[in-house]
């Protein structure tokens, strides 16, 4: 019978807990509630990101003439996840031409602040509009513009243009590669770009013709050189194809008859196609020497001509011209008939600053009264020739 009074007083207990604990529960939920409240707890899973944001980039298509677009993704197909990403694309344009990019903006999981756009990446010296710098992302993606112009002049090149959005700490990017390719052109080259010779002697030049862009030089014409010294004649010759264009050989020729006068002039051609042109400039060097004849003193070629003694003394100066310095032969010539003629030295080597020797002219007895102009040769061991005048002139004592 003991038993059983332990059994009942169990049961009566468990009951009044558990009436006890709905009526504290009921009291809970109605104070949560208010009154006549609901209870509707926010339940967060312990793998639910935060609020973020994603930032893509894609192409617009090219409203500029000339531009090229390689990219075959639309700015739909670019929805990038909340972390840094980039894909493979590409816009292609010329130098001068604007690409067209757009970035799409995409709030996920509630994200709602502000994000600011920057782009880093593109040539130096381009230009960077933005459609706007400041979006406020939605679920559904906000997209704006941003055209990025390279320079006119040397863009060409592959460059990683990078998107970027921040929002306070949050930061991601995206990225698209800038193709600059060069406008089709060509560049003129003149080698050697000196070229020394001696007279009589042919100099030799190449034109070095390099397609930019793939531009066909088979179309360029090239110009005879200008500033050539007098006496000399250019002609080209026949062009080589190689792998980045054309070589042509020019052909500079100096007089055979020396007539073509030691020094260095300035040359210069020009290669046109159409509404291109390229100029190029080079130097042609001429060696040899001047012959320079001059009185000893004052006076000393004029000479009585009723003294058999007097002699007319002169100084021969030999200055050598780019470099010349090989042995050269003096004579005199077209003297008063008769008279006596004696060099100093007769061979001369000359210098820079000018080699000098001495020239007596002692005329013939009974040469009348007079002028007598006359020269002197030099003649090199390699046939450079040169010469000097100079005048004798005989008067009445």
């Amino acid at each position: 019978m003991k038993s059983h009074g332990t059994s009942r007083r169990f049961l009566i207990s468990a009951a009044a807990t558990l009436v006890a604990t709905t009526i504290i529960g009921a009291l809970s939920l109605a104070g949560c509630g208010g009154a006549g409240g609901t209870y509707s707890p926010h339940v967060q899973g312990a793998n639910t990101p935060p609020p973020d944001f994603s930032i893509s980039v894609g192409e617009v298509s090219q409203k500029s003439v000339g531009a090229v677009s390689n990219s075959s993704l639309s700015s739909s197909q670019l929805v990038a996840p909340a972390a840094s990403r980039s894909l493979t694309r590409s816009i292609t344009v010329t130098p001068g031409v604007t690409a067209h990019f757009s970035v799409t903006v995409t709030a996920l999981y509630g994200f709602s602040a502000p994000v600011t756009l920057s782009l880093s990446g593109a040539p130096t010296g381009a230009t960077t509009v933005f459609g706007t710098t400041s979006i406020t992302p939605t679920a559904a993606g906000v997209t704006t513009t941003v055209d990025v112009t390279p320079p006119a002049v040397g863009s060409a090149g592959t460059f990683t243009i990078t998107l970027t959005g921040t929002a306070g700490t949050v930061s991601h990017m995206s990225t698209d590669t800038l193709i600059v390719t060069a406008n089709p052109d060509f560049t003129i080259a003149l080698t050697p770009p000196t070229a020394t010779v001696v007279q009589n002697i042919t100099a030799n030049y190449t034109v070095t013709l390099t397609s930019i862009g793939g531009f066909d030089t088979s179309t360029v014409v090239l110009s005879l050189p200008k500033g050539l010294p007098g006496n000399t004649a250019a002609s080209y010759g026949t062009p080589t194809v190689t792998a980045t264009g054309r070589t042509i050989p020019l052909i500079v020729k100096t007089s055979t008859d020396n007539q073509t006068p030691p020094g260095t002039s300035e040359i210069s051609l020009t290669g046109t196609a159409g509404t291109l042109s390229h100029s190029v400039s080079g130097t042609l060097a001429v060696s040899g020497y001047y012959i320079s004849v001059s009185e000893a003193t004052p006076g000393s070629g004029s000479i009585l001509a009723a003294d058999p003694e007097n002699t007319a003394h002169y100084i021969v100066t030999v200055t050598s011209v780019n470099g010349y310095s090989l042995p050269t032969t003096l004579e005199a010539i077209y003297v008063s008939p008769g008279a006596s003629i004696v060099f100093g030295t007769t061979t001369i080597t000359p210098t820079a600053a000018g080699a000098t020797t001495t020239l007596d002219i002692t005329p013939a007895v009974n040469t009348t009264v007079g002028s007598y102009p006359f020269t002197v040769d030099g003649n090199g061991s390699d046939h450079t020739d040169a010469s000097g005048t100079e005048t004798l002139v005989l008067i009445s004592g």
